[in-house]
């Protein structure tokens, strides 16, 4: 009872809400915006009568929504090894079906990825979260977690994020200095180069349970400046898991305090 947008399939009280919902690029010309449907525009041999020929409402959002289904709808093959997935559940295999997760995702919403041996993040998919309040966890076979939020990304990349416990890389020297008086330090290798990721990533890394309530203070190592610089603060939660900032890869020294 309502005129009928053709365009965006939604039904508006006055004809001047619809007119208003064409925009600029359709202005408040009548013959391109939508009539009233029991008006004199409508027969019901041929329906609903726009500048582009007859056609039903019910019809037109019909195909709508059978398009939009078409754009989101997922794969049932099982991933492959190497091929992340939407977490425990293997048969929503590969970036492209990520990618359809994110495209449907709510504001505020987190889509958690097995990355099932993968350790690079497609640049799709960043583009894809690229400005939305929404965020990807994507979870390494070693239970390092990386969560990127929509918010977050700069330059839509491929990101590695491969992430090694105990590396042995940053100078003897160094770490003394900087662990002096710790109870545990451990040092971490992220990515395998110190190029920028081109967005902002939240890394999860575990100690053992007994360190839940220390401070974890996180370094990044400069091999050209032969130093570390503080990058972050984290408290160890009782689960023993700590949670820092990066946005470039590196060897990283985390000291608990």
């Amino acid at each position: 009872t309502g005129y009928y947008y053709y365009y965006n399939g939604t039904y508006y009280g006055t004809i001047e809400a619809a007119k208003a919902a064409g925009g600029t690029a359709l202005g408040t010309d009548i013959t391109y915006v939508p009539y009233n449907y029991y008006g004199n525009a409508y027969t019901n041999y041929y329906g609903y009568y726009s500048n582009y020929g007859y056609i039903d409402p019910y019809y037109a959002l019909r195909d709508q929504l059978k398009n939009n289904q078409s754009n989101t709808s997922v794969s049932n093959k099982t991933a492959e090894d190497g091929e992340p997935y939407i977490y425990g559940k293997k048969n929503r295999a590969g970036w492209s079906t990520v990618i359809k997760y994110i495209n449907v995702a709510s504001k505020g919403d987190n889509i958690k990825v097995d990355m099932n041996g993968a350790n690079t993040v497609s640049k799709d998919v960043l583009a894809a979260l690229d400005g939305k309040n929404v965020s990807v966890t994507f979870v390494l076979d070693n239970g390092v977690k990386w969560t990127v939020n929509g918010k977050n990304v700069d330059t839509a990349q491929d990101m590695i994020i491969y992430t090694q416990y105990n590396i042995d890389f940053i100078p003897d020297k160094l770490v003394s200095k900087a662990s002096k008086d710790a109870v545990s330090k451990a040092e971490i290798g992220i990515s395998n180069n110190y190029d920028s990721f081109g967005s902002e990533a939240s890394v999860t890394v575990r100690f053992a349970a007994k360190r839940s309530g220390c401070t974890a203070v996180v370094y990044r190592y400069d091999p050209d400046a032969n130093s570390l610089k503080g990058i972050a603060k984290s408290k160890v939660q009782s689960d023993g898991s700590c949670t820092f900032s990066v946005t470039a890869g590196g060897p990283y020294l985390i000291v608990l305090k």
